[in-house]
């Protein structure tokens, strides 16, 4: 143990950030031996493997480090409510789903989402008011007008919104699915894979799989919701007749409701993979450029640019997405891509990029700033 407790000393003096190393000393010889001998020493080495359990994402090994600590040292001790301010402070590239309550967790998520699909309904309905337009000069600000004065304010710009907000209840399954796979993946990197590529492939893995599994779920009500935004509140159309247009006049039965399915997904799984890999990638290249005494800004900076990028590289397949599934009549991906050429032009391709934009940046800004919040708070409670 001495020849370990040699290296620890030796590492602190030159300040070299052997992480790896760290944690491998503390499983392979400190863990199974009584430090107490160590005297004074003793903070500083349980400091120094947790810190670096932190950094390797060792939570297990951060707490069995701060609970020998906390029954030496008195909890109020200045010094242990730095280490446990630690913990709650990380960002979420650095929290996974072993480290949270997550019942707390999940059910704030699901409140935040509640409130922010509220708010930008609107902004979503008039994207999908003009990708199916046919009138290629028709402004987002004339879009806006039109619907406010011939189906009025409240009425017109949440036509539909009962229905989108019922795909509420699968939010936990995605965030539960993203969180668990990311732990998951985490905990079984493979030797010959870096740490910096294997986060990479983590982040995109597990978007991959949580969009796969919530689109299945919510595609029915996606297209029910879309079905209905393109009608005006003039037409007395109601879900009910909805429902029954997609089922029988369709020709599709119950496949109707998957309408759009396969590009569905072929939307929110590239969306979902570059948005997460991208907004963790960036918030943890931006805490090494921004000072610690503006961690507060890193979040948001860091879901405006994953956003903005992802919104402008996905629009091409979430104005096809749009137009298959609010179509009357069954067709394939490739007819429904030369009618849109036919009547827009290749711009048609990025039609609506402007209030789709302007939905997916704000949304994705507070989701994610409210998602930090929320994901520190959920941290698991450390016994004193």
């Amino acid at each position: 143990m001495q020849s370990a407790i040699e290296k620890l000393r030796k590492y602190r003096e030159e300040n070299y950030r052997s992480h790896d190393e760290v944690i491998e000393l503390w499983k392979t010889v400190l863990s199974k031996h009584n430090l107490s001998s160590l005297g004074d020493e003793k903070w500083l080495v349980l400091e120094q493997v947790f810190k670096c359990a932190l950094h390797c994402s060792q939570q297990p090994i951060a707490l069995e480090c701060l609970g020998q600590l906390t029954k030496e040292f008195k909890s109020t001790s200045h010094r242990l409510s730095v280490l446990k301010a630690i913990i709650r402070e990380r960002n979420s590239h650095e929290l996974y789903w072993d480290d949270l309550n997550k019942g707390k967790f999940l059910s704030l998520l699901t409140a935040s989402s509640l409130v922010v699909r509220t708010c930008f309904h609107p902004l979503g309905l008039i994207k999908v008011r003009l990708q199916t337009s046919t009138n290629g000069g028709l402004s987002t600000v004339h879009m806006i007008k039109q619907i406010w004065y011939k189906e009025g304010s409240l009425r017109g710009l949440y036509r539909g919104f009962p229905i989108s907000l019922s795909s509420l209840i699968f939010e936990p399954v995605f965030t539960g699915i993203l969180e668990q796979m990311r732990t998951v993946l985490k905990n079984n990197r493979p030797n010959q894979i870096s740490s910096s590529q294997w986060d990479i492939i983590t982040g995109t893995l597990s978007g991959c799989v949580a969009a796969l599994i919530y689109q299945s779920l919510t595609v029915p009500l996606d297209v029910t919701a879309q079905r209905i935004m393109i009608t005006k509140t003039r037409d007395g159309v109601h879900v009910t007749n909805i429902i029954r247009d997609i089922y029988y006049r369709s020709g599709d039965g119950f496949c109707g409701f998957y309408k759009g399915y396969m590009v569905s997904l072929s939307m929110s799984i590239p969306f979902n993979s570059i948005i997460w890999t991208m907004y963790w990638q960036v918030q943890a290249k931006l805490e090494r450029i921004v000072p610690y005494q503006h961690n507060q800004l890193v979040a948001p900076l860091s879901a405006i640019i994953a956003s903005l990028l992802t919104s402008l590289l996905t629009q091409p397949i979430d104005v096809l997405k749009t137009r298959l599934q609010v179509a009357a009549k069954r067709q394939s991906l490739w007819r429904t891509f030369q009618i849109l050429i036919d009547e827009r032009g290749f711009r048609g391709c990025f039609s609506g990029s402007l209030p789709r934009a302007c939905t997916i940046v704000p949304y994705y800004l507070t989701m994610m700033s409210l998602y930090e919040v929320i994901k520190r708070a959920s941290v698991r409670s450390i016994s004193n």
